[in-house]
């Protein structure tokens, strides 16, 4: 096993399985069964969980530990990574069912305010999920210890994306009738598609920033 797994392994004894809110969290996408409700909050709730656990890293002193530990501080980042990716999955994984039953026997005619449950709705979150992740862990990882202003930043970064593409998409009518409803697959299968690319480079952009900012610093 090697450095980032057994780092991983740590991840998980000591904070994520004891967190049971990072498995509550994600339970929250049934909101997707909602006739009148923003979808995309339905994502956001795992993203409360993550600054929490980076919390728990300050208040426990794990990153000072970890860097006295002769392995190298990028498989320490890479551990994290590791989480992050974990708990955005699960909750992109969770979602998916929720997503089939608004779809197919809640709201088959849709959402009133704003995306319906379909193949743009994921990409979009996994968009503003790369654009959370890019603000998000770079900053911490700038200090080491300061949660509260990456958190800020990043939250705001999903919030503006989030709403200014639900506006586009729900007051421009071409917009509308291609990325909206159930019909257009094609083009919505072909979003999902960039959504997911976007989410791969920014993750590892993320981390390669992470990496350099926390080699620079002195815990």
């Amino acid at each position: 096993m090697n450095n980032t797994a057994k780092l991983f392994k740590k991840e998980w004894t000591l904070l994520i399985k004891p967190s049971i809110f990072i498995f509550v969290y994600p339970l929250l996408a049934f909101t997707l069964l909602s006739p009148d409700y923003p979808y995309f909050l339905a994502f956001w709730y795992c993203l409360l969980g993550i600054p929490v656990l980076f919390s728990y890293f300050k208040g426990n002193k794990d990153l000072e530990f970890t860097s006295m530990l002769p392995i190298k501080r990028a498989d320490i980042v890479k551990s994290k990574f590791l989480t992050i990716l974990f708990i955005e999955m699960l909750q992109i994984i969770v979602a998916i069912p929720f997503a089939i039953i608004s779809a197919l026997i809640v709201n088959p005619e849709g959402n009133l305010v704003g995306l319906d449950a379909n193949f743009t709705l994921f990409a979009t979150q996994l968009i503003g999920f790369g654009i959370f992740n890019i603000i998000f862990a770079p900053l911490f990882f700038k200090t080491g210890y300061k949660v509260a202003l990456p958190t800020t930043f990043a939250y705001i970064g999903y919030f503006v994306f989030s709403v200014v593409i639900e506006l586009v998409i729900g007051l421009i009518p071409a917009m509308y009738n291609i990325f909206d409803g159930y019909g257009n697959l094609g083009a919505q299968i072909g979003l999902l598609a960039f959504g997911i690319v976007f989410f791969v480079v920014t993750f590892w952009l993320s981390y390669k920033l992470s990496v350099k900012n926390f080699e620079k610093v002195n815990l």
